[in-house]
């Protein structure tokens, strides 16, 4: 949530100090997110599978950005560098809305 409202901030601000700022709130959630996430998969994953499981989640987290690269394209082309960043922002809230929503599949495996 930290990382999409940061990316908002950098979005809807043309001072320089308040850029900062977006981006500190930006690395804040980013920093928060990942170990959650790891910690979070491999709770929620038998031991056998632990392996491969963080394996899909670094490749997934470093892979994002290229394909989000590729489906912003279009965005940024018709509607702007602020869209495309809005663009970012949106698909990080729709990201927590959907763990919101399934939660339960985080339960630490047995």
């Amino acid at each position: 949530m930290l990382f999409s409202v940061g990316v908002l901030v950098i979005a809807a601000v043309s001072d320089r100090a308040l850029v900062f700022f977006g981006f500190a709130i930006n690395g804040a959630g980013l920093g928060l997110l990942m170990p959650h996430l790891f910690s979070a998969c491999a709770a929620a994953t038998p031991p056998i599978y632990r392996p491969r499981m963080m394996g899909l989640v670094r490749a997934t987290f470093y892979g994002g950005p290229l394909v989000a690269q590729l489906a912003l394209e279009p965005v940024l082309a018709r509607f702007g560098p602020t869209a495309a960043v809005v663009g970012i922002a949106l698909i990080g809230l729709f990201a927590v809305l959907v763990v919101l929503c399934f939660r339960r599949a985080f339960v630490p495996a047995e």
